[in-house]
């Protein structure tokens, strides 16, 4: 409206009407700049509302936000003390090697390489101490020649007096316990020193391949620790190793041969040796009735360890791994043939864990150098044994 009185009062108050169709168009420019202004003060008026209500917006919007925030900090919190409080409540076992030294992740296995030997030194050395058992022999009479002249009469009488002796206890007259010893009872005990010796011959081979076998089986031990707020329930437990590992056995170990003893023998005609008063009497040593019990068959909460080929895997299942209690695995044997560090992983789920949990250990295993020096006793060969630590 100002920009129209501003078009009327531009042409006069004293302005006569356009007379002529030439005066009518001189004033449409007027009208036109009069109707612009007009528009522009509309427009600014629209703009200017327009602005407070985009203000008016953005301030409601930013104190949505605002509120907003507040109510996922609130709902963060809120979800974190939940997870919080469920994690305290839900099992969290894990996986470690045992050891004397107590549970860890890593082991260092030790092989001992297998021994070089003498056999013929072997078996004389068991000949030599075997032998070096015997008693001596009773009538062994004493070489008077390398005894002082003033004193061989008497060593001989002392000998004849010995051999007049032993042949008496030989026939079981006398106190003594055993008979004297003789040249047959040497005899008869040196085939059974022949035999032995045999023994430990063969014995060395098979020990030596015993060896060999077991350079490459590994005996481990683990041990599951739930330090959670519960028991996990139906739980398995996975055990990963990396190829070249696989499933091995351990080897069966050889018999090793035994000592012959020289048993002497007994007196018939000592006390001792005859029962009471030198009467045999029968064993009256009570014998109690048989009892057939029948068997129970005692259901285990547990079952393991299962092996499955390929990349080695190895297994366990169990009713429940308690809570705040050390639950020890049945040991299972690997074969690693070859020195290295080895990456174990290990899963263990369960029926009350939303995901698996999971870790890994380390195995080292360390060949020894052999000893040049060639093992000479059966003791020795016997010691050389695989090793783990």
């Amino acid at each position: 409206m100002f920009a129209f009185r501003t078009v009327l009062a531009a042409a006069g108050p004293h302005s006569a009407p356009p007379s002529s169709g030439t005066d009518f168009w001189t004033l449409i420019p007027a009208w036109i700049g009069a109707a612009a202004v007009l528009i522009g003060w509309l427009a600014f008026l629209l703009t200017r509302r327009q602005r407070r209500r985009r203000g008016e917006r953005e301030e409601q919007l930013t104190n949505d936000v605002a509120e907003m925030g507040d109510a996922i900090g609130e709902l963060t919190t809120m979800v974190t003390s939940l997870a919080e409080e469920m994690r305290g409540r839900a099992p969290r076992p894990q996986l470690r090697f045992t050891t004397k030294d107590g549970p860890t992740p890593a082991v260092v296995v030790r092989k001992p390489a297998v021994p070089s030997v003498d056999v013929d030194a072997i078996v004389e050395r068991e000949r030599e101490t075997v032998l070096s058992k015997r008693p001596p022999i009773a009538n062994a009479r004493t070489d008077e020649s390398m005894l002082p002249p003033e004193m061989r009469s008497a060593a001989l009488s002392v000998s004849r007096l010995s051999a007049l002796f032993a042949n008496a206890g030989g026939l079981g007259f006398g106190n003594a316990k055993y008979l004297p010893v003789t040249e047959d009872d040497y005899a008869a005990f040196d085939e059974k020193v022949d035999k032995y010796c045999d023994e430990v011959r063969a014995f060395v081979g098979p020990w030596l391949e015993y060896l060999a076998k077991r350079r490459v089986s590994v005996v481990f031990t683990a041990q599951v620790d739930n330090d959670g707020g519960a028991p996990a329930e139906e739980s398995r437990i996975k055990i990963f190793f990396p190829d070249p590992c696989g499933e091995a056995e351990l080897p069966e170990r050889p018999e090793l041969p035994i000592r012959p003893k020289f048993l002497r023998r007994l007196n018939p005609m000592h006390p001792s040796n005859r029962g009471f008063g030198g009467l045999d009497i029968p064993s009256l040593a009570y014998r109690p009735p048989h009892l057939d019990i029948p068997s129970i068959n005692i259901r285990r909460d547990h079952s393991g360890p299962h092996y499955k080929k390929g990349s080695l895997e190895v297994a366990y299942d169990y009713d429940s791994l308690p809570h705040h209690d050390t639950v020890e695995l049945e040991p299972f044997v690997v074969g690693i043939a070859e020195p290295g560090v080895y990456a174990v992983r290990w899963t263990i789920g369960a029926k009350n864990l939303v995901r698996l949990e999971e870790g890994t250990l380390e195995v080292e295993v360390i060949h020894e150098e052999a000893n040049p020096v060639a093992v000479a006793t059966l003791g020795e060969l016997v010691k050389a044994r695989n090793s783990a630590s």
